[in-house]
């Protein structure tokens, strides 16, 4: 599975990221507009919710887990109470 970034008007690295702060740090989306802004990147928290509904499933299928044969098999998402998968 690769990941598609044509027609996005960020760079795929800026968008790695920002999904990697949110799911890693669990930072909220309108912290990690403040971080990117700091640095020189604008726009708006609602472009990053949208980059984690796209890509964080697709990042979290099959990766696998430092120092362990145990793979993801699949990820559920939750936003606002109510299971994404």
């Amino acid at each position: 599975m690769s990941l598609s970034f044509r027609k996005k008007q960020y760079p795929s690295a800026i968008i790695l990221m920002a999904i990697r702060w949110y799911v890693a740090y669990k930072l909220s989306y309108r912290d990690i507009e403040e971080l990117l802004n700091e640095r020189g990147v604008k726009f708006d928290h609602a472009t990053i919710r949208r980059w984690v509904i796209e890509y964080a499933l697709q990042l979290t299928l099959s990766r696998p887990i430092e120092n362990s044969k145990i793979t993801i098999k699949y990820s559920v998402l939750r936003y606002k109470n109510v299971h994404i998968s």
